[in-house]
């Protein structure tokens, strides 16, 4: 499946179509970068492709020989491998499309600029090579409106995915020093960016408007689901499977009846987690990356969807592009935070009633429990569980609706025919984080 960064981009470059009379993407060659699928019109943008290569290049043209499944990224030189690819000044060589997607893109981006008159551009991290595209576009062109995109913060001490963290922090708050807008998805990252910019803007990654279908896997089986990564030590199931195996050994649940479905890499990962609570029969997992309709269609035949999140006392607002996915589905949605209380999730599924949050660790077994049964006696009943959530509190959530309030309110334009220029070089899920 593509990532939630390719995603999110396509999203808010569509969104930008109502305000500007052109939105053109500069995204690497020799990757399939930009999202793909039948319900993903690419028809509206002017798409420019430029070399790059970089180790992820090399990855891609040798994935049989060159992968990091779940169990190599357990060793002690693979994990600080990992962690030298996403850290500068090494993430600019070897990662992002490298130095080589740089210069190309710094020179598709000033051609552009001069041919078509642009005043604003856009960039997001990750990869870091975007955003010093932007950097040395504002440079060059100090009359552009740069609009700095933080997706993901560059150093989380619980994530410990960096090498030299001080480092990061300097080169980051020097390089967005020149960018006019700083955005990124939750209020607890905007309290994170804020150390590098006064000002931080929000865009949550917004609910997609795609169709979808019922999905053969499902069969007459409840069913919960998951689909792509789990980051080992900081997201946690363990309640689930508590709550799950305490119900089949009391009877309430028929373990013949249910299934836990799992789709994506990590496959491993869950296995021994599964089998360490000897639910090894209901497990239908397949080590396969999803397409965005197939992940989408799983989600809405699912009875109930599994999100998983982190969060301290420093650290909150984890709040991934699966769980405005789980909104379209509309499905009732188990959160497991493991940490602290959350209260921008609280205040989320409240105003959405998305579904349920529970704490790791907690002596939250009998609520988990609890829920669990609601659907199941609703799916026994009826052999399905309808949509739970709130249809108007979602609008706040959709993102034409963010769009809106970011480019009126933020940015000052409305509805006119002006020109966006949105830098794009999103990775493939299955070797980005």
């Amino acid at each position: 499946m593509k990532s939630m960064g390719a995603i999110r981009n396509y999203k808010v470059a569509k969104a930008y179509l109502k305000y500007f009379d052109k939105v053109s993407v500069v995204t690497p060659k020799d990757k399939n970068s930009w999202p793909k699928g039948a319900s993903l019109d690419l028809s509206e943008f002017d798409i420019h492709e430029v070399g790059s290569f970089c180790l992820h290049s090399l990855i891609g043209k040798f994935p049989d020989t060159i992968k990091f499944n779940s169990k190599r990224r357990q060793s002690k030189w693979s994990n600080l491998f990992r962690k030298v690819v996403r850290s500068f000044p090494f993430n600019l060589f070897l990662n992002g499309g490298g130095l080589k997607y740089i210069l190309n893109g710094y020179k598709k981006g000033s051609q552009l600029i001069e041919s078509e008159g642009i005043d604003y551009i856009q960039t997001s991290y990750p990869p870091m090579t975007d955003q010093v595209i932007g950097w040395l576009l504002k440079r060059k062109f100090p009359h552009l409106t740069w609009i700095a995109d933080f997706r993901d913060l560059v150093v989380e001490d619980r994530r410990n995915d960096i090498v030299l963290p001080e480092l990061q922090h300097w080169f980051i708050k020097k390089l967005v020093a020149k960018a006019e807008v700083v955005t990124t998805v939750s209020d607890g990252l905007k309290d994170h960016m804020s150390a590098y910019k006064n000002s931080v803007e929000l865009i949550r990654n917004g609910i997609p408007d795609e169709p979808s279908s019922r999905c053969d896997l499902i069969g007459q089986k409840f069913t919960i689901s998951y689909t792509g990564s789990i980051y080992k030590n900081l997201q946690t199931p363990q309640l689930l499977f508590d709550a799950i195996s305490a119900l089949i050994k009391e009877g309430k649940l028929n373990k013949e009846k249910i299934q836990f479905l799992y789709r994506g890499k990590d496959i491993q990962l869950w296995q021994d987690i599964i089998e360490q609570h000897g639910l090894s029969a209901i497990f239908n997992g397949i080590p396969a990356q999803v397409s965005i309709k197939e992940s989408r269609i799983l989600q809405h035949s699912s009875h109930i969807n599994l999100l998983l999140s982190w969060a301290s006392k420093d650290f909150k607002g984890i709040l991934t592009g699966k769980m405005y996915d789980y909104m379209a589905a509309g499905k009732p949605v188990a959160l497991i935070i493991n940490g602290e209380k959350d209260g921008e999730f609280e205040w989320i599924f409240k105003q959405t009633n998305l579904g349920e949050i529970f704490y790791h660790p907690s002596k939250e077994l009998e609520s988990m429990k609890t829920f669990i049964m609601q659907y199941y006696q609703e799916w026994l009943m009826t052999g399905n569980v309808k949509s739970v959530t709130n249809q108007k509190g979602l609008e706040e959530f959709r993102i034409e609706n963010i769009i809106e309030n970011f480019v009126e309110n933020v940015l000052k334009i409305k509805p006119v025919k002006l020109q966006l220029n949105p830098l794009k070089n999103q990775l493939p899920s299955k070797i980005a984080s």
